[in-house]
């Protein structure tokens, strides 16, 4: 029972720390996330934040070592990997991820399918050629 309030008290300061940064108060969401790193030192989410605080002050490498932090801390934790190949230019379409809800909300749509021929051979053909089913 206490961890699940932990949690969901790191859930609701998440949030919040999303709206400062949704209206460019980096400074006190800087403040928070620093906070969230003490009390949660084990936990992704406040190094992704800081991550999403830092890219967007310019800073991307510092970005990306936090998004590399998170990754290490919890290698199950979407938004961090989401981020990283963002930022690294892989996913250049991909919106910045808060929660696991931002990764699967900017999926790209798929550019290629694998057809198989009569004799099991795979080819990879453009889906705009076949109207793949996305």
């Amino acid at each position: 029972m206490k961890q699940e309030f932990k949690m969901q008290k790191l859930d609701d300061s998440s949030e919040e720390i999303r709206e400062m940064i949704r209206v460019g108060n980096y400074q006190e969401s800087e403040t928070r996330v620093r906070e969230l790193m003490m009390l949660y030192p084990d936990c992704a989410a406040p190094h992704n934040l800081y991550g999403i605080i830092m890219e967007l002050q310019g800073d991307r490498v510092c970005a990306m070592k936090h998004y590399r932090v998170a990754w290490a801390l919890d290698n199950t934790y979407m938004p961090a990997r989401h981020n990283m190949e963002r930022l690294a230019g892989l996913e250049k379409s991909w919106k910045i991820a808060f929660n696991a809800q931002d990764c699967i909300s900017s999926k790209p749509k798929k550019h290629m399918e694998i057809q198989y021929d009569e004799h099991g051979v795979g080819h990879i053909v453009k889906c705009a050629m076949l109207g793949c089913s996305h």
